[in-house]
């Protein structure tokens, strides 16, 4: 497997799901996982795994001083603990083994097991999901939250494991996106023909080009010299990211514009879900489950803190009017409706848990 991903194409689209290769194993198939058991200090764990050993490969395109990568971190101690060091995974940040699309594909496939990404990135294979991702969906983090869990969310995961071969194993934060220029954004008016740089992710390129900007897709990894060079003008991410990457270094000025929630999804080929045994997908689930809500204290707390190291770098800081962006933005919403015959109503069981 290791870095073969660099002929997968980036285009999500393409190549049919293929079965997922790694060690040989004897698939027992079942609709559901097993229940684990419960120890006798009360904690929700299993006493002792008896089933078969497996190392995972864990690819994700962030760097390791991001807090995605806490979430793989989080996600392997968990499994260790769970199957007494008999499950485990290696982890491979910073795009070691491919950026974001062509991890997502490589999960797809089954040449890669797991991946963090965000659940827009699968949108070319199942458009649905790029209900994460629409603008001024989310009133803000604990209101995703609600959404992740809910029984919508779970029938939705089901919905994107037949379409696609991805499992949706636990989803977390990444935080709100927000824009970050040469000059200061005070207004829709200032985003006309800006050239910013946005993922290779239809719902982005579809927000920014509705406020009027030249979009331009760039792998993450380029964003720092395209910066410098001028190739793009902006860019837009939550502030982990773009605080990690010291990307205050080749921009001066912060939107607050909070326009699109980003998750962090860790996936999972689905074949290779199916082939485990019943208390392997039951440990493997949980584990994931564990390291998502850890993760996701983790990035809430650290979001304030955050945009004052920014602030403190430098950067003009600027509140656009939310009204204006929102109104501005009406028709990605009105696309995505149009697209996906469940679209309003997914819309509508997001709303129906805002407080």
């Amino acid at each position: 497997m290791k870095n073969t991903l660099k002929v997968l194409s980036v285009t999500i689209i393409a190549a049919a799901l293929c079965a997922c290769s790694g060690e040989t194993r004897q698939p027992e198939k079942t609709d559901e996982p097993v229940s684990l058991k419960t120890s006798n200090a009360g904690e929700t764990g299993i006493t002792e795994y008896t089933g078969k050993e497996y190392k995972f490969q864990l690819g994700h395109h962030m760097q390791s001083e991001h807090s995605t990568n806490k979430y793989a971190e989080y996600f392997v101690e968990e499994l260790e603990r769970l199957s007494g060091g008999k499950i485990t995974a290696v982890i491979y940040p910073a795009g070691q083994l491919g950026n974001q699309a062509e991890n997502t594909e490589a999960v797809r496939m089954g040449t890669l097991e797991m991946t963090i990404s965000d659940l827009p990135s699968i949108a070319a294979l199942y458009t649905p999901a790029d209900i994460i991702g629409l603008p001024y969906l989310f009133k803000d983090m604990e209101h995703v939250e609600r959404f992740y869990d809910s029984g919508r969310f779970g029938t939705f995961k089901g919905e994107v494991a037949d379409a696609t071969g991805i499992r949706i194993l636990s989803d977390s934060h990444s935080g709100m996106r927000m824009v970050y220029s040469q000059n200061p954004i005070s207004s829709v008016a200032d985003m006309k023909n800006l050239k910013i740089r946005v993922p290779e992710i239809p719902v982005y390129v579809n927000t920014f080009a509705a406020l009027g900007c030249s979009t331009t897709p760039i792998p993450f990894s380029e964003i720092y010299t395209s910066l410098q060079t001028g190739v793009v003008d902006a860019l837009e991410l939550p502030p982990e990211g773009f605080y990690t990457a010291s990307l205050y270094e080749v921009t001066k000025s912060m939107a607050v514009t909070n326009h699109i929630y980003c998750d962090m999804a860790l996936l999972i080929n689905n074949d290779l879900f199916n082939s485990l045994e019943p208390e392997a997908q039951a440990i493997v689930e949980e584990a994931a489950q564990e390291a998502a809500l850890k993760h996701r204290r983790l990035v809430k707390d650290q979001t304030e803190e955050l945009i004052s190291q920014i602030k403190d770098k430098g950067l003009t800081v600027t509140e656009p009017p939310f009204e204006e962006f929102q109104q501005a933005t009406a028709k990605v919403w009105e696309d995505f409706i149009a697209k996906n015959p469940e679209g309003q109503e997914l819309i509508d069981s997001v709303k129906s848990l805002e407080e």
